[in-house]
């Protein structure tokens, strides 16, 4: 009876030295795997941010030729009396 449970015993802790292993190699793939997404995220948002700057340029960039475009059609009214 003794040595049956000696036996049992030792299946069950192989068993869960083996379970252990499992768990940490899906631990360590897990792992991997967050530092992989954490990584494309960092890239991703570090497109967004220059995408951000780059919006924020052209809308300058768009604002400006508006007004110098108001600007123009004013002078343009204010000579407009003079050709006649």
């Amino acid at each position: 009876m003794l040595l049956h449970a000696r036996t049992e015993l030792e299946k069950a802790l192989k068993a869960a030295k083996q379970e252990t292993i499992e768990v940490e190699k899906r631990s360590d793939d897990l792992y991997r795997q967050l530092i992989s997404t954490k990584e494309n995220l960092d890239i991703l948002t570090n497109e967004q941010k220059i995408l951000s700057e780059e919006l924020t340029q052209k809308q300058n960039e768009l604002l400006k030729s508006e007004r110098e475009k108001a600007s123009k059609e004013r002078e343009l009214l204010e000579l407009r009396p003079l050709k006649t």
